[in-house]
């Protein structure tokens, strides 16, 4: 006769029926949470298409200080263990997609999808920091409006500054308000002018250099910090156009050649590019600062995915509803910022002879 198998343990045979129930909800809950998953991995395609959607027309995506933004992201952002949304962040995409529904401003909803795109990344690990914010306020046309409009007493300056110096070596010139003019040429240091619409793209790039060197050397750079290197990159900037000019007009190089492009592009790498980069690593390497993370609730992943996906149904749709701006020829801009030129050019020289 065969061998008589023992009868299994009466305590194990009881824990078969819990057994499978505990595997049955282990198998639930990992099945829930690969959805979860695969939800929050897919909001930063949700993201980018709702922006193409939404901001159709107001911002170039194929633009160098698009471009250098987008890359800084995950450089300005900080990886941190604990998974969720933070308070600030909620309560700006509340603030400003509230006041976006009320105000036909796309700045205001445009502020607001960089809200909701904080909490996004605060679902995959990543936290944003002062950094961050800076990186967007310099994204947005917002800012490139403003630095265009506030740049007219800096460009007197400079074409004031470029006629003294070329005066001192025996180069006769004439300053008349932002038109240097010689017996070779005339010069005029316009808003489009490349060297000054670098002035974005030198800022975006020392926030790229910035969240690189953090995240290498593990430490963070303090407000007062910040604050003096961007102080030190406009200062830099200012300098760089400078040169830039003085060799335009020394050398004659007119705009729409390549050498006056190549001018401007040498005299960034030179005189932003390289300071900007010895700069950003002192500072990183004397700096230890940390910050705690303040994050809610830290469960319930799948409701802060559903509130994300509202709030990006309701940047699509304000957005959808908002007529896009007209696509101008390069003539017609040029003829309106001529005209916008003409008209405010005398008062605003009235004001900075006030000033001055």
């Amino acid at each position: 006769m065969g061998a008589h198998l023992p009868h299994p343990c009466p305590c194990l045979v009881s824990l078969h029926p819990h057994a499978q129930l505990i595997m049955e909800s282990v198998a639930i809950q990992t099945g829930r949470r690969s959805a979860l998953g695969l939800a929050a991995a897919a909001v930063p395609a949700l993201s980018g298409l709702t922006a193409a959607f939404a901001f159709r027309g107001y911002i170039g995506p194929l633009s160098l200080s698009f471009i250098l933004g987008v890359a800084a992201l995950p450089f300005s952002a900080q990886a941190v263990p604990v998974r969720g949304f933070s308070r600030m962040a909620v309560l700006a995409a509340l603030l400003f997609l509230g006041l976006s529904l009320l105000l036909p401003v796309r700045t205001l909803l445009f502020y607001g999808a960089g809200a909701v795109l904080a909490c996004g990344a605060g679902l995959l690990g990543y936290r944003s920091r002062l950094l961050t914010l800076w990186n967007w306020v310099l994204i947005s046309p917002m800012f490139a409006y403003l630095a265009n409009a506030f740049s007219f007493p800096i460009r007197m300056q400079l074409a004031s500054c470029c006629g003294k110096l070329l005066s001192a070596v025996a180069v006769p010139v004439a300053i008349s308000g932002n038109v240097i003019e010689d017996s070779r040429g005339r010069f005029s240091i316009d808003p489009g002018c490349m060297g000054l619409n670098m002035l974005t793209a030198s800022l975006l790039l020392g926030v790229l250099l910035l969240g690189y060197f953090e995240r290498r050397s593990g430490r963070g750079i303090s407000v007062r910090g910040l604050a003096l290197y961007i102080t030190v990159l406009l200062l830099l900037n200012v300098l760089s156009n400078l040169v830039r000019i003085l060799v335009l007009v020394w050398c004659v190089w007119l705009p729409g050649t390549l050498l006056h492009e190549l001018t401007g592009l040498v005299c960034l790498a030179l005189y932003v590019g390289l300071p900007a980069l010895w700069l950003a690593r002192r500072l990183v390497q004397g700096s230890a600062v940390q910050r705690p993370v303040s994050y809610a609730c830290a469960g319930q992943r799948a409701r802060r995915i559903f509130l994300l996906l509202c709030m990006l149904c309701t940047i699509a749709s304000v957005g959808g509803c908002r007529r896009p701006h007209r696509c101008l020829s390069r003539q017609h801009l040029l003829a309106r910022r001529a005209e916008t030129h003409r008209r405010t050019a005398p008062r605003i020289r009235q004001v900075c002879a006030g000033l001055l």
